[in-house]
């Protein structure tokens, strides 16, 4: 009278009844042992653990790599290519999981980014006479036709000037101006001598004499 699911073993003119591993009862009656419940399993910390009838099964949990039993390693989402981000957007992994953020020029949750347009949001430091441009997580500036410069302003930046505005006051052996100015073709002449025209750089470092 031994139960399905356990073990029959005859003994001198009589018998005895055990369950079989997974199984708890007296032989007779046998019922499945939730491992995964009693802890009585050998999973990874980082595994889950899925009971069966009689056993269990353990998998490494979303974000980790192994046999669920001995190893269970963090999967780099972002140089294994199997992330959400956006195109976009900057992958960081973290451990058994990555997080997804916009890139300079785009806003968004990271998994969905859209460009910035800096020209009509203002967050532009193009110079006043020059045209903002936006361009995918960017901008660009440039100055109107009579005037030169990069477009923009701030530290190291030179701006927007008119063609033949003075510049500074500039000397050099009896070479003067006190209005130097830059010509239609962008040089900057400061002076002249004996019918010819002299020409500086923005540094002041005489470059060339034009006719």
């Amino acid at each position: 009278n031994c139960n399905a699911l356990a073990d029959c073993t005859n003994t001198g003119g009589n018998f005895t009844c055990a369950c079989k591993s997974g199984f708890a009862g007296d032989g007779v009656t046998c019922a499945n042992i939730d491992e995964c419940a009693t802890a009585a399993h050998n999973c990874h910390t980082l595994a889950n653990c899925t009971d069966t009838d009689g056993s269990f099964t353990c998998a490494c949990r979303p974000g980790f790599a192994g046999d669920g039993v001995t190893s269970c390693e963090d999967v780099n989402e972002c140089t294994a290519a199997t992330n959400a981000c956006d195109a976009h957007a900057i992958c960081f992994n973290t451990n058994g999981s990555h997080t997804c953020t916009c890139k300079a020029g785009y806003n968004g949750n990271g998994l969905t980014c859209a460009d910035i347009d800096e020209c009509t949001t203002g967050a532009n430091n193009c110079a006043g006479h020059a045209v903002c441009a936006n361009i995918p997580g960017s901008y660009t500036c440039a100055c109107d036709s009579s005037y030169r410069g990069d477009g923009r302003v701030g530290v190291g930046k030179t701006g927007c000037t008119k063609l033949g505005t003075a510049l500074w006051s500039y000397s050099q052996e009896g070479i003067g101006s006190s209005s130097p100015a830059i010509g239609k073709d962008g040089t900057i002449y400061v002076g002249s001598q004996d019918g010819k025209l002299y020409a500086v750089d923005p540094n002041c470092t005489l470059t060339g004499l034009t006719n």
